[in-house]
């Protein structure tokens, strides 16, 4: 949850840099260390917490789901934004409009994901990997 709350903030933080007559370099910057720091944080545990919840065998079939997940995802939302950069030029409200509609669907999506990552839980150690655990240790 902390990665995605850094991603919400790094995106919006890009918005103000392209919306902002004024927000330049410094929005931008601000806004590419809170999404870089929220993505490493947020990446990494997504994989780990899916994994842990694996029933024995299906470690594989959750491998595969998360990489094409992994693919899936931007290409869509790299495929609606470029469509939202076009059809606001094609009408001509320019192309600010368009860059803006775009990112408003990234944060939109930012949103979502932290709303859904309320339901990730913990996974509870059973003894034998508590045991597996302390002897590897």
């Amino acid at each position: 949850m902390a990665g995605i709350s850094f991603m919400i903030i790094g995106v919006a933080a890009v918005m103000l840099a392209v919306g902002l007559p004024t927000g330049g370099i410094v929005f931008a910057v601000i806004s590419q260390i809170f999404t870089g720091f929220g993505i490493g944080l947020a990446h990494s545990t997504t994989g780990a917490n899916a994994l842990q919840h694996a029933n024995t065998g299906k470690e594989g079939e959750i491998s595969a789901s998360l990489q094409f997940t992994d693919s899936f995802s931007p290409g869509l939302s790299i495929g609606i934004g470029g469509a939202f950069i076009a059809i606001s030029k094609t009408l001509q409200l320019g192309l600010l409009t368009g860059i803006l509609l775009a990112l408003s669907l990234q944060l939109l999506f930012v949103i979502l994901s932290l709303a859904i990552s309320f339901r990730i839980q913990q996974a509870k150690m059973t003894p034998d990997a508590d045991f597996s655990a302390r002897n590897n240790a």
